[in-house]
């Protein structure tokens, strides 16, 4: 995986920064956004919330809990202090009801996006902390939105990237994502199996400290093909993966069949599996991480975490919002990052 960016020398004369956009504003991201902010604390590291006042002020009356966000029209100014939590206020809502979404909230969370991904890619930010928003909100206000991640890889240009999943004892990166299981098939190649391997074996190194990562690939197959009589894939498309893979020097085993990888994956035998489809690695990941785990991209030339959920219009302005998934994806941002900026 080629950093593209690797977080410039230039971008460490100063502290590192964080954006948190707070995706949609009628969904459950202004509480979670206010109750994670609340519950750490970011020395060495600012963080900078992206998005309109109104939400958060809510979801801090709604919570009774006050976190004190500075303003800031300028993130580009030397001014801004390690530690402090500040706020780029936008002036798009005249008003939001927690719970009920609408097309002006819409556009709004989408502007937040970009307005953060061309903040790093001016340089002036390096990493980036979305919470959820809503594809089919987001279409209705007019924009070709296919998801967080493939317009982040848009904007900055990415052609190789991934979906990678974080746990305390499990990782798992995805092959194809939002596809409808009859297109899986026909979407799996060599060639993006070899990329997404690269892409989790690089990152286990570069965020996480792993010397040398053993990697599980998962077979599409029941019993991994049972040589051809189950299917051909395996033979066909994952084992010269494998052996591609195993050239560059990564340490892969597979494909492995997918009803027990996930089992010794957990008990610590690999440090990140690599599934086919989306439901293949989530399933398994869910039942274990579902208010816990984080959403990772890989392939970046920035660090981009997320909530492993959505929108929750459902419980929006109830108070209920189960955050710990946003906290754990702002924590796991700020952690890489403080390692990145200590290697330079």
């Amino acid at each position: 995986m080629k950093r593209k960016q690797d977080f410039a020398s230039e971008s460490f004369c100063r502290p590192p920064r964080v954006l948190v956009t707070i995706g949609d504003p009628a969904g459950v991201g202004p509480e979670i956004v206010v109750k994670s902010l609340a519950s750490i604390q970011a020395e060495r590291v600012t963080v900078i919330v992206v998005g309109d006042k109104r939400p958060l002020e809510k979801a801090e009356h709604l919570l009774g809990i006050k976190i004190g966000l500075q303003e800031i029209t300028d993130i580009s100014k030397e001014a801004i202090e390690p530690g402090t939590k500040y706020l780029f206020p936008f002036s798009l809502l005249k008003d939001v009801n927690l719970g009920k979404p609408t097309l002006e909230g819409a556009k709004a969370s989408y502007e937040y996006i970009v307005f953060a991904v061309n903040t790093i890619l001016k340089g002036e930010a390096e990493a980036l902390v979305t919470a959820p928003v809503s594809k089919r909100m987001i279409m209705e206000a007019g924009y070709p939105f296919k998801g967080h991640t493939e317009l982040l890889a848009e904007m900055s240009k990415t052609q190789d990237y991934a979906m990678m999943f974080v746990g305390p004892k499990l990782k798992v990166s995805l092959v194809t994502t939002h596809l409808p299981f009859s297109e899986v098939k026909r979407a799996l190649s060599c060639e993006r199996v070899v990329k997404v391997i690269k892409l989790t074996h690089m990152a286990l190194k570069h965020y996480f400290g792993v010397k040398n990562p053993r990697l599980a690939l998962c077979s599409l197959n029941p019993h991994a093909g049972e040589g051809g009589l189950l299917g051909y894939e395996e033979k066909k498309i994952l084992e010269p993966a494998i052996l591609k893979a195993k050239e560059q020097g990564i340490l892969v085993e597979g494909p492995l069949p997918a009803d027990s990888v996930f089992y010794w994956a957990y008990m610590g035998k690999w440090n990140a599996i690599i599934a086919l489809y989306h439901d293949q690695g989530l399933a398994p990941f869910k039942l274990l991480y579902f208010h816990e785990g984080v959403n990772l991209t890989l392939g970046l030339p920035f660090i981009r975490t997320s909530p492993d959920h959505g929108t929750g219009f459902d419980i929006a302005g109830k108070g209920v919002a189960n955050h710990k998934s946003m906290k754990n994806a702002l924590c796991l941002a700020i952690d890489i990052l403080k390692k990145t900026h200590q290697r330079h």
